[in-house]
């Protein structure tokens, strides 16, 4: 039997960039981090610390809890070290048994890639075919039992990915409306940014309202996986429900009230505002996000310190280059004129972002539905005439406002 109080190595991944944020996050539950590789880090832990890192981790996507290891030269051997392995163990003997097998091949004797998962899924049935006396399904849905094989030229590392249905995908986002950021980018996005939760959080252009729901999320100290009811660890001999339902629990008793800081989503398209109010409520967020319908120039902006994140148009959708440089032209106004207490970030390619014409503080590089983005912080500076207000005759100087005052 598998001993799942036993400490294992557990593999969690995330986008390239997003795998530093990733690391904070798990550091901050109290795990020791080694880092793999760009996309991926590990830590020791057994079963339950994986039901954990799903569901409080926020940027991952995957938590892969380690099984065994194997010698596989070839896709015969291979077929041997993965039907050896004793499936009925891990397996529940049920009728609807389903298993899912995902695989990253690097050998020199494989030239289909999808052939190591055929093998596999061939090595695993057969065997309990053997053990059950039935057949059971496989496929490519991972609403139930989900595999993942990693098989680097004769090594085969085998794991059970705990999240089955990536972590990214929330259960509150029914309704996605047009090319929506991913939730652990939003969320990514919003960390690196430096956002205080009790300041305001201001998101013009707001689509299906991704960034101000997880903006809530973090703010209330929200465990994402709350959200979720079904995971790839939930459909395996030895799952606890017990030790879930504590740790969920637990993970309620750890929510906060909402701050004083108020989150604004604002979109000119009335479908737009429709559906992020529904994926809102979904989250629990609705009482406490300010969705308006309204042009990003005319948003709302509370009185005091914040935030601001803007996710505008890539340009695929929009229409002519001319109307996207008067966009992005605007948005540089629209801070200048609107935002001067406020952390202005923008989330856009290279080619857009340089006609926004102000300086940039800080940049960062993301990933967005494959397309490589830029995450920009701008320097906002004082207008003449709110410094001449403040300095009297004086002739006023430039002044940059520091992140150091910012979060005062």
């Amino acid at each position: 039997m598998i001993d799942f109080q036993e400490k294992r190595r557990i593999l969690i991944s995330a986008p390239r960039y997003i795998a530093p944020i990733t690391v904070e996050e798990t550091e901050k539950l109290g795990y020791e981090v080694r880092v793999e590789k760009d996309n991926a880090l590990s830590i020791r832990g057994n079963l339950a610390d994986a039901m954990k890192l799903n569901l409080w981790l926020r940027t991952a996507h995957k938590v892969q809890f380690h099984l065994f290891e194997g010698r596989a030269k070839n896709i015969d051997e291979f077929y041997t070290v993965i039907n050896e392995f004793a499936w009925e163990d891990l397996i529940p003997e049920v009728e609807d048994a389903y298993v899912s097998i995902q695989s990253a091949t690097h050998n020199d004797t494989i030239r289909d890639t999808r052939l190591p998962n055929l093998k596999a899924k061939d090595a695993i049935v057969d065997r309990l075919t053997e053990k059950y006396g039935f057949r059971p399904d496989s496929g490519s849905e991972t609403d139930k039992t989900v595999l993942f094989i990693y098989w680097n030229r004769d090594r085969v590392s085998v794991f059970l990915d705990t999240s089955g249905t990536p972590l990214n995908r929330r259960g509150y986002r029914h309704q996605p409306h047009k090319a929506p950021l991913q939730e652990s980018l939003a969320a990514a996005l919003i960390l690196k940014s430096g956002w205080d939760p009790n300041s305001h959080f201001v998101n013009p252009m707001c689509g299906s309202g991704t960034l101000a729901i997880e903006a809530f999320l973090i703010a209330t100290r929200t465990a994402p996986g709350l959200l979720r009811e079904n995971y790839g660890f939930m459909h395996i001999k030895g799952y606890d429900s017990t030790i879930w339902e504590n740790l969920k629990e637990e993970a309620k008793q750890q929510q906060l009230p909402i701050s004083e800081g108020m989150i604004v989503a604002t979109d000119r398209d009335p479908e737009a505002i429709e559906a992020a109010k529904g994926n809102a409520e979904r989250a629990n967020a609705s009482a406490h996000i300010l969705f308006r319908i309204s042009d990003f120039r005319e948003t709302f902006i509370p009185v005091g310190k914040g935030t601001i994140i803007m996710n505008p148009e890539y340009g695929e959708r929009l229409g002519s280059e001319k109307d996207l440089q008067k966009i992005y032209t605007a948005v540089g106004s629209y801070f200048k004129r609107r935002a001067q207490d406020y952390g202005c970030f923008v989330v856009s390619t290279h080619e857009w972002l340089r006609f926004i014409k102000l300086e940039p503080r800080n940049r960062y590089k993301f990933y967005n539905a494959n397309i490589d983005v830029e995450f920009v912080e701008y320097q906002i500076y004082p207008s003449k005439k709110s410094m001449a207000e403040t300095s009297g005759d004086q002739k006023p100087k430039r002044v940059m406002r520091s992140r150091k005052n910012k979060d005062e």
